[in-house]
């Protein structure tokens, strides 16, 4: 099976499945009682282990946070907007610019590893020239498991024409297998002739720690769920540690709180769901709200920053 990567801490799902039917819409409320529990929902993390296939997804990523600011030059941008990473115990918001083109070559790389022996020419990883070993590095990394023939992970590339004319993989695979540590795989390169986005990826530290990260959001985005009806009550304490469903549109108490929510400061918000940080019976909640078909196509969703309250009560 082909398992793609996909750097999307945004992907959202409209419909969530319960006892066979598709919910209207759905909202959770995770209790964040202390610094660490809320800074841990409001943030993205970034494995720890360098050796290992997921951390190499964030390598970018990790690099702007180093040093400020990284460029990357590929066909789409890797960072979604959304949560800042946490990295070291420190928050950090990793922003995207378009800040010039090259012409290139973009595509996949593909990897076996169940391959017992490889038909075709074989190369050492080490041997490698420098863009090669970086577009293989994440596939080379741990787990290198598959149970089925043929390609297991398959990943986006994007080389740049210097980078092609030194690389004996793009745009003509002169090597059908990779040798490394002591074992041997197959490779499958698939790529076309690519306009490729220059990406400058700016990170910006938000807060120093938990406790200081907690405090910024308490103060920007909290609030009191309050006077609520009776249906809004019965929806609101379903939710309470876990998700409430709505299977049907016109749920007048799930249609209300939508209407409530989504007149106060999410923390995240896009058009089909969102985030906040709300204090409901002497407890404070990580909340997310799923509007599903309770927010009309035709009607705009303004998106705040943590420096524009435009649109948001934020009392």
């Amino acid at each position: 099976m082909t398992h793609r990567l996909v750097l999307a801490f945004g992907s959202l799902l409209v419909l969530a499945a319960l006892g066979g039917c598709s919910a209207a819409g759905n909202i959770s409320m995770t209790p964040v009682e202390d610094s660490e529990s809320l800074a841990a929902e409001a943030s993205r993390d970034i494995p720890d282990d360098p050796n290992t296939y997921d951390r190499h997804q964030y390598r970018d990523i990790e690099r702007a946070i180093r040093a400020g600011s990284a460029t990357v030059n590929a066909t789409h941008s890797t960072v979604d907007p959304g949560l800042p990473f946490e990295y070291d115990g420190r928050y950090y918001n990793v922003s995207t610019a378009v800040v010039g083109q090259q012409s290139g070559y973009g595509g996949e790389i593909g990897i076996d590893y169940n391959t017992s022996s490889v038909d075709g020419r074989v190369v050492a990883y080490d041997q490698l020239p420098d863009s090669d070993r970086r577009a293989l590095e994440p596939l080379l990394a741990p787990p290198r498991e598959g149970d089925e023939p043929g390609t297991d992970i398959d990943i986006p590339v994007a080389y740049t024409d210097p980078e092609a004319n030194a690389s004996v993989l793009v745009p003509n695979q002169t090597y059908d297998g990779v040798r490394y540590q002591g074992e041997t795989y197959a490779i499958t390169v698939d790529v076309e002739r690519a306009t490729l986005d220059t990406y400058r990826y700016d990170a910006t530290l938000v807060a120093t720690g938990s406790q200081a990260y907690a405090r910024q959001l308490d103060r920007q985005y909290a609030f009191t769920l309050s006077n609520l009806s009776e249906n809004e009550s019965a929806i609101v304490d379903q939710a309470v540690g876990g998700t409430h469903y709505v299977e049907d549109a016109g749920d007048p108490g799930f249609e209300s709180l939508v209407d409530r929510f989504r007149h106060r400061r999410p923390v995240t918000v896009s058009e089909y769901e969102g985030s906040w940080l709300v204090r409901y019976d002497g407890r404070r909640y990580w909340t997310e709200l799923r509007f599903g078909q309770y927010v009309p196509e035709d009607e705009p969703i303004v998106v705040a920053t943590a420096d524009d309250t435009t649109g948001y009560r934020t009392d």
